[in-house]
């Protein structure tokens, strides 16, 4: 079985990735997804208050706890994750680089 993470909870994985996920369930299983820190969020910190901090924070985990209560916070903690095989990336592709 191989345990598939999902870097950021957008609606392409939402309505696409995880339906697909969920007919391969004999092979693959859906252990996780991670939002973005607020340092992968915004980059530098020095001009971005606590207060757009934590309205990042609290609108990321809303729409991830949509797929399920094992929440990563940051992208680079899922992909460094013992409980995680495999990464599915539905950000930009000019984002993909990054994360490989």
């Amino acid at each position: 079985m191989i345990r598939i993470g999902i870097i950021c909870p957008s609606e392409i994985a939402l309505r696409r990735f995880l339906p697909a996920l969920k007919k391969a369930s004999d092979k693959f299983i859906f252990a996780g997804i991670a939002i973005a820190s607020p340092e992968e969020w915004f980059g530098d910190l020095t001009n971005v208050s606590n207060e757009q901090t934590e309205q990042q924070q609290t609108k990321e985990f809303e729409k991830a706890s949509i797929f399920g209560d094992k929440i990563f916070k940051g992208y680079e903690t899922i992909i460094k994750s013992d409980e995680i095989d495999a990464i599915y990336i539905p950000l930009p592709p000019a984002l993909h680089h990054k994360w490989l």
